[in-house]
């Protein structure tokens, strides 16, 4: 049986995500963003973006490793191993990684939120 609610829910969850999707396109390689920064520009909770990257089936072209948690922890990255690997990523791309924590000078923060103004 069609269920409306349900449908409609589907849709919205992937319109949702192809903007979050959007979003990490814009952040170069080198840098990262926070869920809160993703959450702020969209008007949506860092766990609402978050379970958004979960579902990204396309891990490596669209960006999901360049988003940490706003005090730079790496947190989750549920393909190929994990944090472990989200790591060895932003390392291949330049970003400095001590004990899981990314510096606030990789932060693209700013300068996403001026191209988006």
């Amino acid at each position: 049986m069609f269920k409306l609610d349900e449908a409609l829910s589907t849709e919205l969850s992937k319109a949702f995500d192809g903007l979050v999707y959007a979003l990490l396109l814009l952040i170069p390689p080198g840098h990262v963003v926070s869920y809160s920064d993703i959450a702020k520009l969209i008007n949506a909770s860092p766990r609402r973006v978050a379970a958004a990257l979960r579902r990204n089936t396309l891990p490596i072209l669209i960006p999901c490793h360049r988003v940490v948690r706003k005090n730079g922890d790496l947190s989750g990255y549920s393909f190929f191993g994990g944090a472990s690997f989200k790591k060895k990523l932003l390392e291949l791309e330049g970003v400095a990684v001590q004990g899981n924590r990314v510096s606030k000078r990789y932060f693209y923060s700013e300068q996403l939120h001026s191209l988006l103004g």
